[in-house]
């Protein structure tokens, strides 16, 4: 019925130029609204920082934790199981959020960890400082994944959209 299906994703001009305008404009409303200089200046700052990171997150995949792949498979049930692999190169099983919008020209996937109840993270684990110091506050991080038509391969694309919209989501265990 359905083979797994990887996509590799590549840098986007196109998440890029949407990144630049949304961030351009919200910065314009900022100037417009006449808000005084001293508050000006530090909220304009921060979002310049926060730009430069989403366009090197989503739209070049500069930063390590950019995701560069998405592997969808069935699992017996047919729901969908998603990983995905980052530009340092571990894969991560993630659950998708029934918040991902998928149209013909972008889709936006909301990813969260997958929370495996029966293994609890060790000491040496990679994620063991961060349940140290902030709980379970950790299960609450949230990747999001920009695919656009210039990104990734046309037929993979057409058939992730597919498969996103006729399988159910599996349910989050949390």
């Amino acid at each position: 019925m359905f083979s797994p299906n990887t996509i590799n994703v590549r840098p986007s001009l196109t998440i890029s130029l949407l990144l630049s305008i949304l961030f351009a404009s919200l910065c314009t409303i900022l100037h417009i609204a006449n808000i005084p200089p001293l508050w000006l200046l530090p909220m304009v700052g921060a979002m310049a920082l926060h730009w430069l990171y989403a366009i090197g997150q989503h739209g070049l995949l500069l930063w390590p934790n950019s995701v560069t792949n998405v592997k969808l498979t069935l699992d017996s049930n047919g729901e969908v199981v998603c990983k995905i692999r980052y530009k340092r190169g571990n894969w991560v099983p993630v659950s998708l959020d029934g918040d991902s919008l998928v149209t013909a020209p972008l889709t936006i996937l909301s990813a969260s960890p997958a929370i495996d109840q029966s293994t609890k993270p060790g000491i040496d684990s990679q994620e063991s400082w961060l349940k140290i110091l902030f709980g379970n506050l950790y299960k609450f991080r949230r990747q999001l994944i920009i695919l656009t038509r210039d990104n990734c391969d046309q037929d993979t694309y057409r058939r992730l959209r597919v498969l996103l919209r006729m399988a159910p989501m599996s349910s989050t265990t949390s």
